[in-house]
């Protein structure tokens, strides 16, 4: 059983054991502190009965100016501890973000996530959040995900537009990659041949 609450800026000191998960992403100190002070209706913690931190997640508000959804929510770093998950931490912690997000009348939600953490995906899936676009090499030499969730202000799904383009171009980078890993391995082939 966990609750939930507004996190608190000491709780930064309680991360440790979701920190060391190789699967969660960790940012500078200074970039929760400007999500816990800027957002705190949407910076939220998950406690358990004896008061451990079982998970959290920080999110943002964003302007998009030129665009046609004029602001979205941002999940900016989601995670639970190791032996909390599959308990239904998570859902409940996007479940009460999703509700934030629809009070603020945001178009949609967007996040990023690793293009290998499969299980991070599927949850997302469960939620109706689609892959809006790829992101090569976003994390250090891991690829990543855009995924998108309109909400109802986005009735006619303005949030998902231009997708099949981002598709497109992600398909003609991956051509590139390819192209490029053959083209190595032919001039390797080529310089072993002539004994360079």
């Amino acid at each position: 059983m966990s609750a939930f609450r507004e996190f608190q800026l000491d709780d930064l000191f309680k991360l440790n054991r979701i920190f060391f998960d190789p699967l969660v992403e960790i940012y500078a100190l200074s970039f929760y502190m400007q999500r816990l002070l800027q957002y705190p209706h949407l910076s939220v913690t998950a406690l358990t009965v004896n008061n451990r931190l079982s998970g959290y997640i920080f999110g943002s508000h964003e302007t998009n100016k030129s665009s046609s959804c004029p602001h979205n929510a941002h999940i900016s770093s989601l995670a639970i501890d190791q032996t909390y998950r599959r308990l239904g931490v998570a859902t409940k912690l996007i479940d009460n973000f999703h509700q934030t997000a629809e009070l603020n009348q945001d178009w949609y939600v967007d996040l990023f996530v690793r293009d290998t953490n499969k299980s991070a995906i599927k949850l997302y899936e469960s939620f109706g959040y689609v892959k809006y676009r790829w992101l090569p090499k976003f994390y250090n030499n891991y690829h990543a995900y855009d995924m998108r969730l309109p909400l109802k202000t986005d009735v006619t799904l303005q949030s998902l537009k231009g997708m099949f383009i981002h598709k497109i171009g992600n398909l003609g980078y991956i051509l590139l990659h390819f192209l490029t890993l053959y083209l190595n391995f032919q001039l390797s082939v080529f310089f072993d041949i002539m004994n360079f």
